[in-house]
């Protein structure tokens, strides 16, 4: 899975893009050219469908090669129209992966 999205610095003038190549009903794992501090909360928004806004904090952050950071993080604050959308979101992901 791979699923470009941006994510809100209230010290940055815009958002930060990464790529979120694991995704949960809990959380996320991804990548970005940027370090983001450990216990840190942003906004992520996914660019393509659902389109989900969500936060979430930043559990873990490993250094990769080409100056690119892997980290982990785990949802806040999820409405029960975000936990809807993301578990159906899953759902058809997981059935097409299936499929395949």
């Amino acid at each position: 899975m791979s699923i470009e999205a941006t994510f809100d610095d209230a010290l940055k003038a815009e958002a930060v893009r990464c790529t979120i190549s694991d995704l949960s009903g809990t959380g996320l794992g991804a990548t970005a050219d940027e370090y983001f501090p450990v216990g840190t909360v942003y906004a992520f928004t996914m660019k393509r469908e659902p389109a989900l806004t969500l936060r979430g904090q930043v559990c873990w952050v490993r250094s990769e090669e080409g100056g690119h950071y892997r980290f982990g993080v785990r949802f806040v604050d999820l409405t029960s129209e975000d936990v809807l959308r993301l578990t159906e979101f899953l759902r058809t992901k997981r059935k097409a992966t299936t499929n395949d």
